[in-house]
Formats: structure tokens, C-alpha cells, sequence
């Protein structure tokens, strides 16, 4: 039943966007502070909006976060990386012609991989986990939309996530630059 909603809700949005102007696909990069690691992030993710209206769209992302390396005082080194996919509905505004700012609610779902490396002589092993996120937050962004067929936009999208198995944490600034191509022209 979930399967066949969800397949239908898809059809739905495509059909509602088919009419519209300003389909755009691109690549969003930037970075993030979460609370559970305590460090940077850096992250890349394949970008799609799509509209509903004339100023109101889904933007879908789908990418991949890495948190780099961490030591631990036994000597153990972790290397994390999350493959993650975020789905928003954003309300749009126009300042002026082609500047435009949004807004709106975003849902995240992820899979978290943790490689542990022990740098002790004494150990030759090493081992890996997984953990699944979910998440939900909202997306503030400001945009241009150039005379030709690019758009560029800055976003931050802070959220609040649960890790299983884990603990609860906050994506405080996740702010990034997109680059998408538009394959209709702007108004």
C-alpha cells in the first residue's frame, strides 16, 4: 500500500510539473557542521527541481557527504561517509528579474558508513558499519536565473536527525552552492 502511494504521489508531482516552467538539473556542493561528529563535512549532490506552479517547486538531492578521518586516543582511525537523499517543497518569491529567493519544509533519508583502521602494529584489522538517518529540517536559498539556461543558487538546509542505531543529531549549517542547468527559459 505505502509502495503504491508513493509510486502515485511520484506520477502526481511529474504531472503537476509537466505545464510548468523552470524544470533545472545540476550539481549542489558545500559543506556542514553536525553535532554527532563535531566537525566539517564536505558534501556533492546531484540536484533536480521541479516545478508545481510558476513559483513553487520539489527539490530532489541526492549525494554523498564525507566526514573525513578522526583519530581516537587508542590509536584508531575512522574514515564516515553518508550517501543521503533529501526531498523539499519550496515556496519562491521574485526580487527582481531573474533573482528570486525560497523557502519550505525538506525530509531526509540516509545511510551512514563508518571504516575503523587500527594503526596498532599489535592489530591488523580493520572493520566497517552502516547506520540509516532519517531526518526532517527546512531549506532557505536564494537564487539567479541568467538569460541563458543556468541557474545558481546558495542554500542552507539545518535539520534534525535520527540515527539507528545512534543517537539524535542536528545538522546546524549545511550551506551550499548549486549549478543547475534549466532546460526551459526563466521568467
Amino acid at each position: 500500500m505505502k509502495k503504491t502511494f508513493t509510486i502515485y504521489l511520484f506520477l502526481a508531482v511529474l504531472a503537476a510539473g509537466a505545464n510548468a516552467q523552470g524544470y533545472s538539473l545540476g550539481l549542489q556542493v558545500g559543506n556542514s557542521f553536525a553535532t554527532h561528529y563535531g566537525s566539517h563535512s564536505f558534501f556533492v549532490e546531484a540536484s533536480a527541481m521541479i516545478p508545481t506552479s510558476n513559483d513553487n517547486r520539489f527539490e530532489i538531492d541526492l549525494g554523498w557527504s564525507d566526514h573525513g578521518h578522526y583519530r581516537d586516543a587508542d590509536g584508531t582511525t575512522h574514515r564516515t561517509g553518508a550517501l543521503l537523499t533529501s526531498l523539499s517543497y519550496l515556496w519562491g518569491w521574485h526580487i527582481v528579474a531573474g533573482l528570486g529567493w525560497y523557502i519550505g519544509p525538506s525530509v531526509a533519508l540516509g545511510a551512514w558508513f563508518n571504516g575503523r583502521y587500527y594503526d596498532s602494529p599489535a592489530t591488523d584489522n580493520t572493520s566497517s558499519t552502516a547506520s540509516f538517518t532519517a531526518g526532517v529540517g527546512g531549506t532557505v536559498g536564494i537564487e539567479y536565473n541568467f538569460d541563458f539556461p543556468l541557474q545558481l543558487s546558495l542554500a542552507a538546509r539545518p535539520s534534525l536527525n535520527v540515527m539507528v542505531p545512534g543517537q539524535p543529531y542536528m545538522n546546524i549549517a549545511y550551506i551550499g552552492l548549486g549549478i543547475r542547468y534549466r532546460f526551459t527559459p526563466a521568467r
